[in-house]
């Protein structure tokens, strides 16, 4: 067990695919402060950082590190809801402030948009549903949303993002 640990990290990944901080089986970390500047090919995009193989860290800080959009994808079971991954917990006064979603020469109206006990997952319900083949994006403006973590780093603009249908 470990009580206490800081990281700062700097990492250059084009592809995202690396997984910066791996928590092996049986680990344990009591206090885990993280600075993490991962960048990407794209500015806005982001990927998981951190990947348990059955370690657990209890509790864990983000230290200047804003979240970054991961993905989205329309659920299967309700083709309304379109779930947007985070690097990272996230928390806002309302989730539907600065989003937008876009189909097919016409805006989506969100009309609900909730956190997933996961944290780091956001439910966005829109009006109409998304049929096979309809090419719908998701996308964030910065200045009039409120997304942040949970140590008040706001999410930068996401332009848009195409949202596979499943």
């Amino acid at each position: 067990m470990i009580q206490a640990m800081n990281v700062d990290l700097s990492a250059y990944d084009p592809t995202l695919q690396g997984i910066p901080i791996k928590l092996e089986a049986g680990s344990l970390i009591e206090r885990l402060r993280v600075s993490l500047d991962w960048e990407g090919a794209t500015v806005d995009l982001g990927g998981n950082p951190l990947l348990s193989l059955g370690g657990k860290v209890a509790q864990l800080q983000w230290l200047d590190t804003p979240p970054m959009y991961v993905s989205a994808e329309v659920e299967r079971t309700e083709p309304r809801a379109v779930n947007v991954t985070f690097s990272q917990s996230v928390k806002a006064s309302g989730f539907r402030s600065g989003c937008y979603a876009q189909g097919e020469w016409k805006s989506r109206v969100i009309f609900r948009a909730v956190r997933q006990s996961e944290g780091n997952v956001v439910r966005y319900v829109i009006r109409t549903p998304v049929r096979h083949g309809d090419m719908v994006s998701w996308s964030y403006d910065t200045a009039s949303g409120g997304i942040s973590n949970w140590d008040g780093d706001h999410l930068l603009s996401v332009s848009p993002k195409i949202v596979p249908d499943n």
